[in-house]
């Protein structure tokens, strides 16, 4: 028996080697830290600018065009490793599971709304990172979208310039307790210099109203500067009418970038951001850069301005 399993050693090490080899796993992420103060505070700490994060991903190829994929996007702390997520979410990222088609993809789990991705996010120079984007976030959300929905169906297809997604998510989980099944969906066209977006969400929750929004959001690539504006409006479950617009612009400057956004929200009869931000991103590598950033809110009662100045290392 003990001759048997020697034997079987060598064996079970191809075969192993071989199923390995099917499958391909990419650990990627970030770590960030600056001197932070945020836009309506007055505290000054040592923090991320933009979340520090962990992933995994990987795929297998299943023949015929189809593959198999995962991603997992675990964000944390990077000065004291505790979680991100307030809600206690270990992935706080994507968390998701999917097939892959010549057609397009199929994703279960913890995504991004298509909304955000093919509309919402265009606008915002920083990505909804940094300090500036957290005034992006708001004015490009209007404080109404999801960024991303728990134990959500997701389908997405390209073609031709086009490309869209559509997205239906379950209302009631662990964390969220919503009266509806969130839904969304997201078209986007580029060609050329030119790119077009527009995106519909229903978010689940529900009270007086139901909580929806629409988002328009173009770009236009001039080489040395790119231009990008969004409009967007919206009902909170409060039945409040929420309205936003923000025009930015990125260039290139030296061996960085200098990027610069002004955006208003206003909710109601009340005008709750009015904020101009500008920053420059100086890159020491591909993946390495210096930033420092400024952004004010000019509706604030106080601390109206905020400021980050820190490294972001990716791998």
């Amino acid at each position: 028996m003990r001759k048997f399993a020697k034997a079987m050693v060598p064996l079970l090490a191809v075969v192993s080697t071989a199923c390995f080899a099917q499958s391909e796993v990419t650990i990627y992420g970030r770590v960030d830290l600056g001197y932070v103060k945020d836009v309506g505070s007055s505290v000054k700490t040592l923090r991320d600018g933009a979340t520090s994060m962990l992933g995994f991903r990987g795929a297998e190829d299943l023949g015929g065009g189809l593959s198999v994929f995962f991603d997992l996007d675990h964000r944390f702390n990077a000065d004291s490793g505790s979680l991100y997520s307030t809600a206690g979410r270990f992935w706080h990222g994507r968390s998701v599971v999917g097939v892959k088609a010549p057609i397009g993809q199929l994703t279960l789990g913890h995504e991004y709304t298509a909304s955000a991705l093919y509309s919402q996010l265009m606008a915002d120079p920083w990505g909804w990172f940094y300090v500036p984007g957290g005034s992006g976030y708001s004015i490009t959300g209007l404080e109404i979208a999801r960024l991303r929905n728990d134990g959500a169906v997701s389908l997405s297809s390209s073609a031709g310039g086009f490309a869209g997604g559509i997205q239906v998510a379950q209302g009631k989980g662990p964390i969220e307790t919503f009266k509806r099944n969130p839904h969304n969906i997201g078209v986007m066209y580029s060609g050329g210099p030119v790119t077009v977006g527009f995106g519909y969400e229903v978010t689940g929750v529900r009270a007086a109203a139901t909580e929806k929004v629409w988002t328009a959001a173009g770009s236009y690539d001039l080489k040395v500067l790119k231009v990008s504006a969004m409009l967007g409006k919206g009902t909170t479950a409060a039945d409040v009418e929420h309205k936003s617009w923000m025009v930015s612009s990125t260039a290139p400057l030296g061996s960085g970038e200098l990027r610069v956004a002004y955006g208003e929200l206003k909710k109601g009869a009340v005008k709750s951001h009015q904020t101009l931000s500008a920053g420059y991103f100086y890159s020491l590598s591909k993946r390495t850069q210096l930033y420092a950033d400024f952004s004010r809110n000019a509706k604030l009662p106080s601390d109206k301005a905020g400021y980050d100045l820190g490294l972001s290392h990716n791998f």
